[in-house]
């Protein structure tokens, strides 16, 4: 009798599968999440170098004449390339004759200008944190944030290569466990920490457990479902991707501080962690592996579940020992890179594969398409949301024991992280210099674009 045969005869789509589908979709909403996060937490609000007269009440006070905001800012903060206060320099004297209408040198290009040496003003208005305003990761620290990301993405990387073997030897439920916690304390950690390299080390740690999660829990959940119900399993599973992008939206709108949202995305997988112990170990892994007695235990406790009480008769040592043979007999020749890619049939399905991971991972670092969130047509908080669709694993591929399948997904995290640093190298890209952005701006101060009103707020601050 082959496992598959065990599997019908237990219930492969019954109670236990659809709590089982439930209990591990709730991981997947939480880790995209984690994923998605930093299109929020890492946004680049306005900003302009701190200027005494403008921040220094006891100097603004002492001014004669009392000019407005709006003639300290001026006066202050020569003009971008953009026509709007530069972001990175400031006078290093206040430029008075600018506010004499009879000047010729309206913009101080000539005056001598410096560094913000003395810190930044943030526009808190749509973001009360993020990294980037915590750590002041702008003008010469602003490759720090997309930095963040990559080294996010080479956890990914990292841990599809090592979690699969490690499944293999302990266990696909004592490792999904392990990456429960692992994404909880480290995601936890990370909303504390006093300096920028921790938070990418965290941040590493994060994603090096969520590869875990992903592999091991497409693994489990197909390792108990029969080839004909898989693609309806998965399909289910692969929907939380989705929810978990939406959800994402949601939280970041309702909570703006970046420490708080790093901690409302990762506390739940504390949740998690308790609920996983309930699950059950793979009963095709554990037959293979030997562990005939604690296989039988769980096919009959799923058994209990699905209401097929009286099969029980018929799940004996001698059926495992059956399975057990069946199954490394077909399944269990060594499998090595060269073999994947030497295959017509899988070769073209890991190239396919990595271009859908690479798809996504032009949707993790969205935000680096535009240097402020307000500069965007709509709400910046929709920002991220729309690749939902880019996921696109073969649902009905076969699971066996052997985890060298591993190599496959790690090739795609590696398409994600190539994708990511692709948009890191241009940075530099302004939103405004895209076809659409200059008639946009012409139109700000006609239409009352929100960038138009902004730099009036920035010299209230």
């Amino acid at each position: 009798m082959a496992f598959p045969d065990l599997l019908d005869k237990i219930g492969d789509l019954g109670k236990f599968q659809l709590l089982q589908n439930v209990a591990l979709l709730v991981p997947i909403i939480l880790l995209t999440s984690q994923n998605m996060i930093e299109n929020f937490s890492a946004a680049v609000p306005r900003h302009r170098c701190w200027v005494p007269l403008l921040d220094n009440g006891t100097a603004q006070a002492s001014l004669p004449g009392a000019p407005g905001p709006e003639a300290l800012l001026a006066v202050s903060i020569p003009l971008g390339p953009d026509q709007q206060p530069h972001r990175c320099r400031r006078f290093q004297h206040p430029q008075w004759q600018l506010l004499d209408p009879n000047n010729t040198a309206t913009n101080g290009s000539e005056a001598a200008t410096e560094p913000c040496v003395d810190g930044w003003v943030y526009d808190y208005s749509t973001f009360t944190s993020t990294i980037v305003t915590t750590w002041d990761l702008v003008c010469d620290s602003q490759a720090m944030k997309p930095m963040a990301q990559s080294i996010f993405l080479s956890g990914i990387m990292a841990g599809a290569a090592v979690y699969g073997h490690i499944s293999d030897r302990f266990g696909r439920r004592k490792v999904l466990t392990w990456n429960y916690l692992q994404v909880a304390v480290s995601g936890t950690v990370a909303a504390f920490v006093p300096t920028f390299s921790l938070y990418c080390l965290f941040r590493f740690l994060v994603a090096f457990g969520l590869a875990g999660i992903m592999m091991n829990t497409t693994t489990l959940l197909m390792e108990w479902t029969s080839a004909k119900s898989r693609t309806v399993t998965m399909i289910f599973n692969f929907m939380g991707f989705s929810f978990g992008q939406m959800l994402t939206g949601a939280v970041a709108y309702g909570v703006r501080r970046w420490p708080l949202l790093q901690l409302a995305i990762s506390v739940p997988f504390f949740i998690c962690f308790l609920y996983s112990w309930w699950l059950p170990e793979s009963a095709r892994w554990l037959i293979i592996t030997g562990k005939l007695d604690r296989g039988l235990r769980e096919l009959q406790r799923v058994a209990i579940i699905n209401g097929k009480k009286t099969v029980q008769d018929t799940l004996t040592m001698e059926a495992l020992l059956s399975a057990m043979r069946e199954e490394l007999s077909g399944d269990q020749a060594t499998i090595k890179l060269s073999t994947l890619l030497s295959t017509p049939v899988l070769r073209l399905r890991i190239c396919v594969s990595m271009l859908c991971w690479a798809h996504r991972g032009h949707g993790l670092p969205e935000q680096d398409l535009h240097p402020a969130p307000d500069e965007l047509s709509g709400p910046p908080l929709h920002s991220g949301q729309l690749p939902g669709a880019g996921w696109a694993l073969r649902p009905g591929q076969h699971s066996g024991a052997s985890r060298d399948g591993g190599i496959a997904l790690g090739s795609g995290s590696a398409g994600a992280g190539v994708s990511g640093e692709h948009l890191h190298l241009h940075q530099h890209l302004q939103w405004r210099a895209l076809p659409h952005g200059a008639k946009e701006r012409d139109s700000a101060g006609r239409c009352g674009h929100p960038a138009a009103a902004r730099d009036q707020e920035l010299a209230a601050a």
